[in-house]
């Protein structure tokens, strides 16, 4: 059972991982597409600016990816100050951020979400 995984329970400890975040991490981390075309994932990397954490850090070579699931309700009015840190991110990292906006968790849109970073890796 993946809650019973040690993964999972560490990443509970750190911070709080929505639903939403924790699904799409683990169907980009099985999904076979992604793993043939070389990409590999880490969850919730940390990156040293003023600080940011995608939810999760895609890899391949040289190119990375730091999806940022933005739900609306964490996310209100925090528009310019998340911008400033993402743009930092990829002039300091290389790490090329992807936020994608959703309300609330719904099974349409954690589809949506999967698709849309699958959409962009390959």
């Amino acid at each position: 059972m993946i809650e019973d995984s040690w993964e999972y329970r560490s990443a509970r400890m750190r911070n709080q991982v929505s639903k939403m975040d924790w699904n799409v991490y683990l169907r980009l981390k099985v999904d076979k597409d992604i793993r043939v075309a070389g990409w590999k994932i880490e969850w919730q990397k940390p990156y040293c600016l003023l600080q940011t954490t995608p939810e999760f850090t895609l890899t391949k070579g040289d190119v990375k990816i730091g999806p940022y699931l933005d739900g609306e309700k964490a996310h209100k009015n925090r528009g310019d100050r998340d911008e400033e840190l993402r743009e930092m991110l990829w002039q300091r990292h290389k790490v090329k951020p992807l936020p994608i906006s959703y309300k609330r968790w719904s099974q349409k849109d954690e589809d949506r979400i999967f698709k849309q970073i699958k959409e962009e890796l390959l």
